[in-house]
């Protein structure tokens, strides 16, 4: 079940707290493959189709945080290459909004994506307003460099 991250978002301003996520291989993940394959919904593309983007949510579990973004792009050694972005090397977030994403494009860097999530909040069993900001991703197609941003993005607005 999808439980996207509100028109909130599109709607406010928030400021983007200080807070931690991985993105790494596919292959690595406590995910398996399979489960990732079988369980991508909500999907976007870029560059001409050459970035997938899709939402994997891992059954409900853990309730607090079972949604993943996967990322899947040109490398220039193998056909493609995949990236799951998670809250933490355990966990996934409470939700992610494909729809709200915010793509610029840098010839010199690249393709920058500010991805919103949001956390979960045990008091009220939904999603905790105040953890709702942008992951901002680079994708570089000419290298298949997928990395978070180091700079803070001030607000989410779309």
């Amino acid at each position: 079940m999808i439980r996207p991250v509100l028109v909130l978002a599109a709607a406010l301003s928030i400021s983007a707290p200080a807070q931690s996520q991985t993105l790494g291989l596919c292959k690595d993940s406590w995910i398996g493959l399979s489960q990732i394959g079988d369980s991508i919904v909500g999907g976007r593309n870029y560059a001409n189709g050459n970035v997938k983007l899709g939402v994997v949510d891992t059954g409900g579990e853990p309730v607090c945080c079972s949604q993943h973004l996967v990322v899947t792009v040109p490398h220039p050694e193998r056909k493609r290459q995949c990236f799951i972005l998670s809250a933490n090397d355990q966990a996934g977030f409470w939700g992610i909004d494909v729809s709200k994403i915010i793509s610029e494009y840098d010839p010199a860097k690249g393709l920058l994506l500010r991805v919103p999530v949001a956390s979960y909040d045990p008091d009220t069993g939904g999603i905790d307003r105040s953890t709702i900001r942008a992951v901002p991703m680079r994708i570089n197609q000419a290298t298949g460099v997928v990395k978070l941003e180091q700079k803070r993005l001030k607000s989410f607005k779309n």
